[in-house]
């Protein structure tokens, strides 16, 4: 597990084990974004370059699973 000790990321590895004797992998992330925009974009920048979100460390049959508070919005005029 990794936690961020400013409290803005954490993040799991967890293994699954179905019914037919296969094991399904799992990456959940959980993400808190700053709200300043240049801030959040720094942030995003840094979250992107953390070794454990990195793609080729990881199996293809990995899912990752990404939730939290990222501070966007989709329409600006009706999101202010």
């Amino acid at each position: 597990s990794w936690l961020d000790p400013n409290g803005r990321f954490a993040g799991v590895r967890a293994n699954h084990k179905t019914t037919n004797n296969t094991t399904r992998q799992f990456l959940f992330v959980c993400l808190y974004a700053p709200n300043d925009a240049t801030e959040r974009r720094d942030y995003f920048e840094t979250i992107s370059r953390l070794p454990w979100l990195q793609p080729d460390r990881w199996s293809l049959e990995v899912e990752v699973i990404l939730g939290g508070d990222l501070n966007c919005f989709l329409a600006p005029a009706l999101d202010h």
